[in-house]
């Protein structure tokens, strides 16, 4: 029967026979979460000879999430995307022992781990994210890590396969010169990101001074001015800080660093021309490698640029 006809089949038949407890065993998540008036239960665990029952609990997380999430076994590693995304691909590669879950913009990922860990009946089953660097400070980083949301090194994750281990790895198979190829696409990496240094310093200091202000609290008999919310920000000190981590970047030619704060997710695909391919194609091809026959090779490259 074709899914979309499944829950109003059922609905139809409850709705005629209000004299009957309907009790259905599935594992499509999807029409299960469709019944939110029901009872949940779900299999906690089976021993041979008995079964562990239990309703399901009450959590922040959506309730097609947490249904998916309690028939999983393995670690839940929360990510930035969607189904069909970069990121998905790249994690599950990278980090094939866990149930990697794609869950959209920085924030809900935030939201996920949180929600996840305060729900009891998951605490069996740790619980982890992993978050671009975007324009992130290193304080609110190292908070993140505190509660098990780590980061790239690198501001994209399509800049993984931009770092040196990457583009040497890669131009092997694709038949190209590892130190002309990686050479050639740090000149062109660099070159780029001083053209577009006053757009990413002036994107930098908008996340910074939102910091600041999301640190804001108010007391309950204070009203805060908008000249009294201007004087807690110290925008000259943040756009000083911003301007000499950049401008340093760029005289010490420090590649790591120009990755770590070049927020474009176009780079990776502009550089296939240097290992003798279509652009567009390079990001493809490297995840393809990467879940395929470079497993390994480029599995152990690339998690050096997760903070743990």
């Amino acid at each position: 029967m074709h899914p979309s006809l499944m829950a109003r089949l059922w609905t139809s038949l409850e709705q005629s026979r209000p004299d009957c407890l309907f009790i259905y065993i599935t594992h499509d998540v999807n029409f299960a979460s469709t019944h939110r008036s029901s009872d949940i239960i779900w299999v906690k665990n089976f021993d041979g000879t008995k079964w562990e029952l239990e309703t399901l609990p009450d959590s922040d997380l959506p309730k097609e999430l947490l249904i998916e999430l309690l028939g999983n076994r393995k670690e839940v590693l929360f990510v930035e995307g969607t189904e069909g995304s970069y990121d998905k691909r790249i994690y599950s590669a990278l980090f094939p022992d866990c149930y990697v879950v794609p869950s959209g913009e920085c924030e809900q990922v935030i939201n996920n781990v949180k929600a996840y860990n305060r729900t009891s009946s998951l605490h069996a089953i740790k619980a982890r994210g992993i978050i671009d660097r975007d324009f992130k400070t290193e304080k609110q980083l190292n908070a993140l890590k505190e509660k098990g949301i780590f980061h790239l090194k690198v501001a994209e994750v399509e800049n993984l396969f931009l770092t040196k281990e990457a583009v040497q790895i890669l131009s092997q198979r694709f038949g190209a010169d590892a130190d002309k190829t990686f050479s050639s696409i740090k000149t062109y990496v660099s070159e780029r990101f001083s053209k577009q240094a006053k757009k990413q310093t002036s994107e930098a200091l908008v996340a910074g001074v939102k910091e600041v202000l999301s640190g804001i609290t108010i007391s309950d008999n204070e009203q805060l001015t908008a000249d009294g919310i201007a004087s807690l920000i110290d925008i000259a000190s943040i756009e000083k800080n911003v301007n000499d981590r950049y401008q340093q970047a760029i005289e010490d030619h420090d590649y790591n660093e120009i990755l770590g704060l070049f927020n474009d997710k176009s780079l990776a695909t502009s550089v296939g021309r240097y290992f003798g391919i279509d652009n567009k194609i390079y990001v493809d091809r490297a995840i393809s490698l990467l879940e395929g026959d470079l497993r390994d090779e480029l599995s152990e490259a690339l998690r050096h640029y997760i903070s743990h």
